[in-house]
């Protein structure tokens, strides 16, 4: 029974493919670099902002004695609870609104804001169905 078949490409070749491929990853990994938006302080502050805020709404919710569901809500954010309630729904993806609840989804939500030009002073009504963006 055979079990190995010889290959047709010697492996010298295969050695000095795999060669290349390493240099270019150092390479790339080396020269990569990354430029902050003109907006990047703002970014910042819409992330910290976040994250306190949902800092503050998880104690409060645990100081009145409504426990977090770690089955729905695995980041203990506090916004996420049960299914459906006065305040929630099961509307929207699950896996969506847990995105939504990281604090870098703050800062690209300031970029995409920035991107399409859209002022402080101009009221923006936001009814979703997902929690950190209502």
């Amino acid at each position: 029974m055979k079990c190995w078949i010889k290959g047709k490409i010697s492996l010298i070749y295969l050695f000095w493919a795999l060669m290349i491929l390493l240099v270019g990853l150092l390479l790339v990994e080396q020269t990569k670099f990354a430029e902050p938006t003109a907006y990047y302080k703002e970014q910042i502050r819409a992330a910290q902002l976040m994250k306190s805020s949902l800092e503050v709404i998880k104690e409060e919710r645990l100081k009145i004695g409504i426990p977090l569901d770690i089955g729905l809500d695995p980041n203990q954010t506090g916004i996420i609870g049960e299914e459906y309630t006065e305040l929630t729904t099961t509307l929207g993806n699950l896996e969506a609104k847990r995105t939504s609840t990281n604090p870098a989804f703050a800062a690209l939500l300031v970029k995409y804001f920035k991107e399409a030009n859209l002022k402080k002073e101009i009221p923006l009504p936001l009814v979703l169905a997902v929690p950190s963006l209502d």
